[in-house]
C-alpha cells in the first residue's frame, strides 16, 4: 500500500496536519519546538531592553527572563526525550500565562495575547505530535498514565495554593496600603482632587493589578478629602435604578475616558455618595 503521506508534505505542520509516521511526528516536534525557542529570544530581548533603558534588573526584566528560561527548559525535554508530560506542561503554562494577561493593559496586554496565541498553536502540535510518536513508535515510559495525571494533579494544586496563599493576600494587603496612602492624601484635597488623582493614575498604569490599588486609593481619599460642593448632586445612588447600572459609562465617556477601569472608579464615587447621604439622613 502506498504511503499516504508521501503526497502530503505541508511547508508548515498544523494542529490537523494528518500525521501517519514517526517521521511527521518528529517533524511536528522539531517545527514547534522552533516557536518555544524564537519567543524565548523575544523575552531575552525584551529583558536586556528594559534592563538597558531602566539602567536597572527590574521586576519586567525578571519576569521576562524566567518565562524565556522556562520555555526554553520545556522545549529541550520536548524535542531531546520527545516528553508528552512536558509537552502537556507547555499547553497547562501558556493558557495560565493567557488567563493572566487579562490583568495587563495597553500594548503589553495585545503583545501578551499575540504571543500567547503563537505559543498555544505550537504547545498544542507539540501535545498531539508526542502522543502519537509514542503511538506509533510503540515505547513505553517509566513514567505510566496514573502517576502522570497525578503529577499534573500536584502542579495544579501547587498552583492554586500559591495563587490563594500569596497573590490575594498581597494584593490585599496593597490595596490597604494605598487605602491608607489614600486617606492621607485626601486632607490635602477635596473630592474632585482625588476622583482627578486617581483617573491620571489608570492613565498612566499598564496592569489591571494597578487599578486595584488606585480604587483602595480613591476609597480612602474620598473618606478624608474635603467636600465638594455639588459633588454628589446627579449622582445616582439608588442602586435598584437602572440609571445608576448606567451613569458610570455615561459619565466616563463625557469625561472621554477611554480605560474601561474608569467605570470601576465612579462606581465608587456612587457608593460613597450613597454613604454620605445616608449619614447626612442620620
Amino acid at each position: 500500500m502506498e504511503y499516504k503521506g508521501a503526497k502530503y508534505k505541508p511547508t508548515l505542520t498544523g494542529p490537523i496536519t494528518p500525521i501517519y509516521t514517526i517521521e511527521d511526528a518528529l517533524r511536528m516536534i522539531r517545527e514547534h519546538c522552533y516557536y518555544f525557542f524564537g519567543i524565548s529570544f523575544i523575552l531575552f530581548g525584551a529583558s536586556l531592553f528594559v534592563t538597558l533603558i531602566m539602567n536597572k534588573f527590574t521586576t519586567d526584566s525578571f519576569d521576562y527572563f524566567i518565562h524565556a528560561v522556562l520555555f526554553i527548559i520545556i522545549a529541550i525535554f520536548i524535542l531531546k526525550f520527545k516528553s508528552r508530560f512536558f509537552a502537556v506542561l507547555s499547553l497547562l503554562t501558556v493558557v495560565y500565562l493567557g488567563i493572566m494577561s487579562i490583568y495587563l493593559k495597553g500594548f503589553d496586554q495585545y503583545i501578551s495575547k499575540l504571543l500567547t496565541f503563537i505559543l498555544l498553536f505550537a504547545s498544542i502540535c507539540c501535545v498531539r505530535a508526542t502522543f502519537w510518536y509514542h503511538k506509533l513508535a510503540k515505547t513505553y515510559v517509566t513514567l505510566n498514565k496514573g502517576l502522570f495525571f497525578i503529577s499534573l494533579l500536584i502542579a495544579f494544586t501547587a498552583v492554586t495554593i500559591s495563587i490563594k496563599e500569596n497573590f490575594f493576600p498581597m494584593l490585599a494587603e496593597f490595596m490597604f496600603t494605598k487605602f491608607e496612602a489614600g486617606k492621607e492624601f485626601g486632607l490635602t484635597t477635596d473630592n474632585n482632587g482625588c476622583v482627578e488623582d486617581a483617573l491620571d493614575k489608570i492613565n498612566k498604569s499598564r496592569i489591571f493589578i494597578t487599578d486595584l490599588k488606585t480604587m483602595g486609593f480613591l476609597n480612602g481619599c474620598l473618606i478624608t478629602s474635603q467636600t465638594t460642593k455639588g459633588f454628589c448632586d446627579n449622582v445616582p445612588i439608588e442602586e435598584e435604578s437602572k440609571q445608576y447600572k448606567i451613569w458610570p459609562r455615561q459619565h466616563c465617556i463625557e469625561l472621554r475616558q477611554k480605560d474601561p477601569f474608569c467605570e470601576t472608579l465612579f462606581y465608587a464615587v456612587q457608593v460613597n455618595c450613597s454613604d454620605s447621604g445616608s449619614m447626612e439622613s442620620n
